[in-house]
């Protein structure tokens, strides 16, 4: 059921913030990395080491900016189906969801859900299923992704974290590649290097990794913190702060 009580992200976007320059500049690092198949990212999953990273938000907030500034059409996917955020952070209905689509419950076009940009459409998680690995068919899949980039330009994924669970590895096939987010003072280096080595060994393609820094400024789910925005002192050179880079762990 709808949560009518909260606001949604959308409410919170404000494309002249620095926070959505910084989600601009992910995006225009994003557009000149090239697919395997020499194209450009159709596909992009959001994910990260462990719990409580920020790769809900920074899924959203991704998804909106292209669609805002880049005027793409542009299908948002929950696929954490264990820790499910988005249908929370736009205040939409939980069901009738990517797992119910997997699971062969429910068509594709009925499981998109509008947004207030109308070439931003939603799927939400779905249903929990008591089996997560049978739903993550292989022909069920890529029968989805192949519809679903007839119809959007880009399909960003809030996937699981990496070590926790498989499941972006169940995922790879259809994924073009992979940002990773890591909270700054709580992520590990090795838990890190572990999650990259085990995305790499699957032939997954990293494009970048998003620095989540500090406090949090919007109502607990919204947590902006990887754009964690400083005044700088004069004379002294601002610094990026969601920056997509290289992978050197």
């Amino acid at each position: 059921m709808k949560k009518q009580n909260k606001k949604s992200i959308i409410e919170y976007y404000d494309r002249e913030s620095p926070e959505a320059t910084e989600i601009r500049r992910l995006y225009s690092h994003i557009a000149r990395v090239p697919a395997t198949d020499g194209e450009w990212i159709r596909s992009l999953a959001v994910t990260s080491s462990t719990l409580g990273e920020g790769k809900s938000t920074l899924a959203s907030m991704l998804a909106i900016s292209i669609a805002d500034h880049a005027r793409k059409n542009v299908l948002l996917v929950d696929s954490d189906f264990r820790r499910p955020k988005i249908h929370e952070m736009f205040n939409l209905e939980l069901g009738r969801g990517f797992s119910d689509i997997l699971a062969g419950d429910q068509s594709g076009e009925t499981a998109v859900k509008g947004t207030p940009f109308t070439n931003l459409k939603i799927i939400t998680a779905g249903r929990r299923h008591s089996n997560l690995s049978k739903i993550l068919d292989r022909v069920r899949l890529k029968e989805f992704f192949d519809k679903a980039k007839h119809h959007f330009d880009y399909i960003i994924l809030d996937c699981p974290p990496v070590i926790p669970v498989s499941d972006i590895i169940d995922l790879s096939p259809e994924i073009d590649g992979v940002m990773m987010v890591i909270k700054a003072g709580q992520t590990p280096k090795e838990v890190t290097k572990r999650a990259v080595n085990l995305l790499q060994n699957y032939g997954v393609k990293i494009v970048g990794l998003v620095l989540n820094d500090v406090e949090r400024v919007l109502p607990y789910y919204y947590d902006y913190s990887y754009y964690h925005y400083r005044p700088t002192k004069p004379e002294t050179k601002e610094k990026p702060i969601a920056k997509a880079r290289e992978v050197k762990v």
